[in-house]
């Protein structure tokens, strides 16, 4: 493994101050800012991995705080946003904005690449290597005895009306660990591991394969072992091997792993480990337009909605999952204008507390900070205010990945935003 690359979305980067690979320039991962005689500044728009050679770069959310005296931590925050990236392609299949869409369509073919390279590495730590498992049929061998063969094919030793037989045919299974399979996998395997192993946190042993083999003999190989294989894990395996060798040209591990989407993925994110109810929706009032004898309706789509009791009544919570570095982009007047509208259109039937929640990297126990609010210069009492809350990116990746809710940081926020009522 080379070098590691640490870039933060949102955060712009001097030409003269750190070097940025031409391709990511090229496929507009990072855009042009400004530029003057001494230097050009970019602005990073993606989240993601990628792989150039043998560096590896990561683009963290906005809001993240690289950790300038541990590449260890960074690397371990680097692998719970892939999973985290991983983890919602898979689950949100089916409810892509017709935006990812074209993204997902544009890059297929790398998602489809670290998708083999994924599926590899996890078979390989859950089933082991390829086994070349071939019958052998013997006779008076140790193995199991065929007794259909043997008494089809022997003739038996006859004695006190019983049947003896002298020569019985036996079976076993030859299993072949040096097969050039066997090797082949071993090989691809520990390109993986050298190249990808870290974001699996699995490290790499050091060992080579030497095969004197070009990659096509290697996948004529294959397609041929493929033909023959009837076990379903086995034709799995041996697909992804093919796929993998296709994959990789010129022996290039390269890969790009990044979206310019994942306000969305945090959405979903903060929606899941602060348990949004869906059902709720439906208590949204909706706007409207009446178009002569035309009624047409619009909607009210809360990002997170929760039903919450505390110890006098039942209160409903709004939170807006806000993709901003708070430091840099406070939400702006659209933002805080929808949710006071959530409080004046919902006041009359709930109790309603709501809050916007931004990443940052947090560093206190808790692992969420009170920023400040939001309001109305003199009309806080009639429109009321919006709280705002940082989460820390690295824990609520890692709940994220690990399905685990966090019904402890939600319950904290909601007691802040009492005392902070209180306090006003």
């Amino acid at each position: 493994m080379g070098e590691f690359h640490c870039f933060v979305d949102g955060k712009k980067y001097k030409t003269n101050e750190t070097t940025i690979h031409q391709d990511f320039i090229d496929n507009g991962y990072f855009k042009l800012y400004s530029k003057d005689d001494l230097n050009e500044t970019y602005i990073l728009n993606v989240c993601g991995i990628a792989n150039l050679g043998k560096d590896n770069y990561v683009f963290f959310p906005k809001g993240y705080k690289p950790d300038l005296y541990s590449e260890n931590k960074n690397k371990k925050n680097a692998q719970r946003l892939f999973q985290a990236i991983f983890k919602y392609l898979d689950s949100e299949k089916g409810k892509f904005t017709e935006d990812e869409l074209n993204w997902i369509e544009k890059e297929k073919y790398e998602f489809k690449h670290i998708n083999t390279i994924r599926w590899l590495i996890e078979d390989y730590f859950s089933n082991g290597l390829y086994k070349s498992s071939e019958r052998i049929i013997e006779e008076n061998g140790k193995g199991r005895i065929e007794w259909t063969k043997t008494i089809k094919s022997k003739l038996p030793f006859i004695k006190d009306n019983k049947f003896f037989y002298l020569n019985l045919s036996t079976s076993r299974n030859n299993i072949d660990l040096n097969h050039i399979i066997a090797q082949i996998h071993e090989k691809i395997i520990l390109e993986c591991i050298e190249n990808f192993g870290w974001l699996f946190n699995e490290k790499d042993s050091g060992k080579k394969v030497e095969l004197d083999l070009t990659k096509e003999k290697q996948i004529v190989i294959l397609e041929k072992k493929l033909i023959e294989t009837y076990i379903a894990h086995d034709i799995k395996l041996i697909q992804s091997l093919i796929a993998y060798l296709k994959e990789t040209t010129n022996n290039d591990p390269d890969f790009v792993f990044v979206t310019p989407y994942f306000y969305v993925i945090w959405e979903k994110i903060l929606q899941f480990i602060f348990s949004h109810d869906e059902t709720i929706q439906k208590l949204v009032p909706k706007p409207y337009w009446q178009l002569e004898d035309n009624k047409k309706e619009t909607r009210q789509i809360p990002d997170i909605l929760v039903k919450h009791k505390n110890d006098k009544n039942e209160e409903l919570i709004i939170f807006d999952a806000k993709y901003y570095s708070f430091e840099k982009e406070p939400p702006g007047w659209a933002a805080i204008v929808k949710q006071l509208y959530y409080n004046l259109s919902l006041k009359d039937s709930k109790n309603i507390k709501n809050a916007f929640i931004l990443p940052s990297s947090i560093n206190n126990h808790n692992k969420y900070q009170y920023i400040g609010h939001a309001g109305v210069e003199g009309k806080k009492k009639k429109f009321g205010i919006v709280n705002a809350f940082a989460v820390d990116i690295a824990t609520v990746l890692e709940d994220y990945v690990l399905n685990k809710t966090r019904k402890d940081i939600f319950n904290e926020i909601v007691e802040c935003i009492e005392d902070k009522e209180k306090s006003n």
